[in-house]
């Protein structure tokens, strides 16, 4: 059996583990010669490094509850704080939990789990100052606890084994010689057309990013001078919001090299430092993709034409 029909039997089969079977799709993603599948599946299997940009459905709600202290001996325990609350006085990232764990490790703990319907996170010592007297007046925040519903985590692994099976039925769509790849040693390469095809298939089904390489017409909303639009068309295109701002500030400082060349000396060697990122997987677009946005919002903030 072909290394791809493999992982498609063993992904429906709701009985087996994910982890495995990823083990099996990292081997066909180097097979395949695609660094944004590799990159994802070892972050998968492993974890994600803090560094690393998480796929949405690893992002989860955080529910919160608390205990609050009183005049005269009064208090209210484990009281359900709302969510408007928490982004109120303590600000929007204390709502979502990043969860970064490999599957196995996520396996591991919902196997251990209690009945309860919600992992319990650690102490909150910073967000009981930030709610201090502010959730009940004149009550003092003694603890705060935040919430995970394990219905969430489990989502997690589902959509790990949902993405896999989309993975391997796109790639055989779109490239019908992978099924004769074999555990072993394989017969050629992978020629650089197809293996820039399985990136593509990768970020439009790990991360929904669609394009079609740099010969497709890029349609990006950047006006001249506006240099905000040119930072949200890189982010957008899956390049990290941190080096999207960074780029975005060398852009402002200086003047395209020409009316061919929309980037100036500074910005052509950030985008040579910076071109790794797309390779690695930190960036959720390939080399190609990533040139050409970067290019052309440039030239768009120029208003070169």
């Amino acid at each position: 059996m072909s290394l791809l029909h493999d992982i498609q039997e063993s992904v429906i089969d709701d009985k087996s583990s994910i982890s495995p079977i990823l083990l099996k799709v990292r081997l066909l993603a180097a097979r395949l010669q695609s660094n944004v599948l590799e990159t994802w599946v070892k972050h998968e299997s492993e974890g994600y490094p803090t560094d690393a940009e998480l796929p949405d459905y690893r992002i989860l709600p955080v529910h919160y509850s608390g205990s609050f202290a009183g005049p005269f001996g009064s208090g209210v325990n484990n009281a359900q704080i709302p969510s408007y609350l928490i982004q109120h006085f303590a600000g929007e990232d204390w709502l979502t939990s990043k969860t970064r764990s490999s599957v196995a490790e996520i396996e591991n703990l919902l196997g251990s789990a209690s009945k309860s319907g919600t992992f319990q996170m650690s102490n909150s010592a910073n967000l009981i100052l930030l709610l201090n007297g502010k959730v009940f007046p004149e009550y003092s925040c003694m603890e705060v606890q935040g919430h995970v519903g394990k219905s969430q985590m489990s989502a997690i692994l589902n959509s790990v084994r949902s993405k896999v099976l989309d993975l391997v039925i796109k790639i055989e769509n779109e490239l019908p010689q992978a099924a004769d790849i074999g555990v072993g040693k394989p017969e050629k390469a992978v020629s650089k057309s197809d293996s820039d095809k399985i990136s593509n298939i990768s970020n439009s089904v790990i991360y929904s990013i669609h394009n079609t390489g740099a010969s497709a017409s890029i349609q990006l909303n950047v006006g001249v001078g506006k240099i905000d639009d040119f930072e949200k068309a890189l982010v957008d295109a899956g390049i990290a919001q941190a080096d999207a701002k960074e780029l975005a500030s060398i852009i402002k400082s200086e003047e395209p090299t020409g009316p061919t060349e929309p980037l100036g000396e500074k910005a052509q060697n950030w985008l040579i430092k910076n071109l790794s990122k797309a390779v690695s997987g930190v960036w959720k677009a390939s080399t190609t993709v990533a040139t050409t946005v970067i290019t052309e919002a440039a030239i768009k903030y120029y208003g070169l034409k």
